[in-house]
């Protein structure tokens, strides 16, 4: 076999090793964006801290009301509680009863929340929209640790 010849199969193989790796790469980055793009709220896991933080539900407004109809959000005492609103621009304020938390809603920016589950229990998150109505967004449950 000539050098020429070897090194045309050289430069191949690497060709299909760089090629077959990009596509391994590009399936596995896909997950993130399509976890972030869901309109569902996903519930979290129960183990560490950082598994909790990764599987952030996010809930996305339409019409008015949280695509999908409101869902429980779960985290155990001693969590980071850590979710994220995207309003349609009908929403004025985003409020976690219970704990007491309000944010502003300005247009369609998502309205980010993180904070301590220290309060057991089952709290109501809700939308106050321009119209003056009280939407329920999803429902926080906070289980014993």
């Amino acid at each position: 076999m000539s050098s020429r010849t070897r090194g045309s199969l050289l430069v191949g193989g690497a060709l299909a090793v760089v090629v077959a790796l990009f596509f391994v790469l590009a399936s596995g980055s896909g997950t993130e964006s399509d976890s972030v793009g869901r309109d569902a709220v996903t519930t979290t896991s129960s183990g560490p801290r950082e598994e909790a933080e990764a599987a952030q539900p996010i809930i996305r407004m339409k019409g008015g009301v949280p695509s999908g109809g409101p869902e429980a959000i779960r985290f155990s005492a001693g969590e980071r509680v850590a979710f994220t609103v995207v309003p349609d621009g009908s929403v004025e304020e985003i409020h976690v009863h219970g704990y007491d938390i309000s944010k502003p809603a300005v247009g369609v920016k998502p309205v980010e929340f993180s904070f301590l589950a220290e309060l057991e229990g089952s709290y109501e998150i809700e939308a106050h929209t321009t119209d003056g109505t009280h939407v329920l967004v999803a429902t926080l449950e906070v289980r014993p640790a």
